[in-house]
């Protein structure tokens, strides 16, 4: 279990640099469990709020190691099925809530472009252990 020093009852309330230390954090300990247990995978679980399964008022990530497929371990979630009139009334509800809370690059091309300058930069930087490539290694 992975958990902010910082408190923040759920995660919407965790700043940003803090969510970002904070799945830097997690990337490296799945890394880390990879490779010391030989692992088939790992899942990582917020559960935000207490409908969510919530229990203790804290942001914490669960980083859950799966041995191998047919480990018992079932998170399958089957979705509800919309209408076409509900998905289109609830598309448009999170788009304007996504416009009112602002911060999102728009445009697929701009985020395409961020995560290949940040792929380049990981791939020239020979000083820092590239975790990203170790893990194209794990993908069946």
């Amino acid at each position: 279990m992975l958990v902010p020093k910082e408190h923040h009852t759920i995660f919407e309330q965790v700043p940003d640099a803090e969510t970002a230390k904070m799945f830097t954090v997690a990337s490296k300990l799945s890394a880390a469990l990879f490779d010391s247990l030989n692992l088939g995978g790992t899942n990582m679980i917020i559960a935000n709020g207490v409908a969510a399964g919530q229990d203790i008022p804290h942001v914490a990530m669960h980083i859950i190691p799966r041995m191998q497929q047919g480990d018992n371990l079932n998170f399958e979630w089957k979705p509800k099925q919309l209408s076409e009139e509900e998905s289109s009334i609830a598309e448009i509800k999170l788009r304007e809530a996504c416009a009112n809370i602002g911060g999102f690059e728009s445009g697929e091309n701009k985020v395409i472009e961020h995560k290949k300058e940040a792929a380049d930069k990981i791939i020239d930087d020979e000083d820092i252990e590239n975790y990203l490539l170790k893990s194209l290694n794990r993908i069946p």
